[in-house]
């Protein structure tokens, strides 16, 4: 009230907030007249998760009617929102990108091809899969070198993931070719580390998010990036490389063949370094954030200047 805001933006995905205490934030914004817009990166209850209210959006319907734009990254999730009967204050609306100029990178010509993935170390992240595909990879005299910048998240899975991709490194002999970093670093720094790569990799085997933001980091750099073939990436469309499923077989296969189109810069390659300068410039922040403002300033004058 002190601040005399018009328009409030909630940013949603499950474990965010209270959902009960959010419902009845949203009402008070509604009752004292103020626009409320909730982006929302993720519309998938997670069924597994306890308390059942906390964790379905059905239990906060009435709230979600209340809002004046629910923005979402995908069909999937306005279908999902149609299913609860809301539909007249849904849109759809891109998840942005960082603009960022890599510096230029000298590689010695005979040294491996450098893969590299991005994002917090969990299990749905693939990166046991990735790992396993290195192994693949030098069975089949194709050597390749992994860098995993992937940060510890706080919590015990994490940790136990860290420790168990090391093992695995270790047991299939391949540690002289991954390079970990589980600290959690700089956008900078990062992004340096993921620009040196020849193709970034986001092999994910499930997740009920809407839209990946570690992705984001990864077509930010400009390089080739490949993704699994999952609903997450969808919004990315034909500016990455897709793999034809999810397994180790169809990973460490995909990686082979698309670091073999990169190389030769076919006509696949230069397809989708196109449709990626394409996708960067339409998700660019800057552009983004002006649609955002845009729309809200519509909606403002549309309530207030009748």
């Amino acid at each position: 009230d002190a601040l005399r805001l018009d328009v409030i933006v909630i940013q949603f995905n499950y474990g965010f907030f209270n959902h009960r205490e959010l419902s009845a934030f949203i009402r008070r914004q509604h009752d004292a007249g103020r626009l409320v817009v909730m982006t929302m990166h993720s519309t998938v209850d997670p069924l597994e998760k306890e308390p059942s209210w906390n964790f379905r959006l059905a239990e906060m319907k009435e709230a979600l009617a209340l809002c004046d734009r629910l923005l979402v990254h995908s069909i999937a999730d306005m279908n999902r929102l149609k299913d609860l009967g809301l539909t007249a204050n849904v849109a759809l609306f891109p998840h942005g990108v960082i603009n960022y100029s890599a510096a230029s990178v000298t590689r010695q010509q005979q040294s491996l091809p450098l893969i590299a993935s991005y994002g917090f170390c969990l299990p749905h992240k693939g990166l046991m899969e990735l790992v396993e595909s290195v192994h693949r990879l030098k069975q089949a005299g194709k050597p390749v070198r992994l860098r995993l910048v992937n940060a510890e998240y706080p919590v015990g899975e994490s940790r136990d993931l860290v420790a168990e991709l090391k093992a695995a490194a270790q047991r299939l002999g391949v540690t002289d070719l991954i390079d970990m970093h589980n600290d959690f670093l700089p956008d900078a720094e990062s992004l340096r580390l993921l620009s040196e790569a020849d193709l970034l990799i986001f092999a994910y085997q499930n997740t009920g998010e809407s839209a990946s933001g570690a992705v984001r980091y990864g077509m930010a750099t400009q390089k080739p990036v490949a993704v699994t073939p999952l609903a997450i990436f969808d919004d990315l469309d034909d500016a990455v490389f897709k793999f034809d499923g999810c397994s180790v077989d169809d990973i460490s296969q995909g990686i082979d063949r698309i670091l073999n189109s990169i190389r030769e810069q076919d006509a696949w390659a230069t397809r989708t370094q196109q449709r990626a300068d394409a996708w960067r410039e339409q998700h660019d922040y800057q552009a983004v954030s002006r649609r955002l403002v845009n729309m809200c300033q519509g909606l403002a004058k549309a309530k207030y200047f009748k």
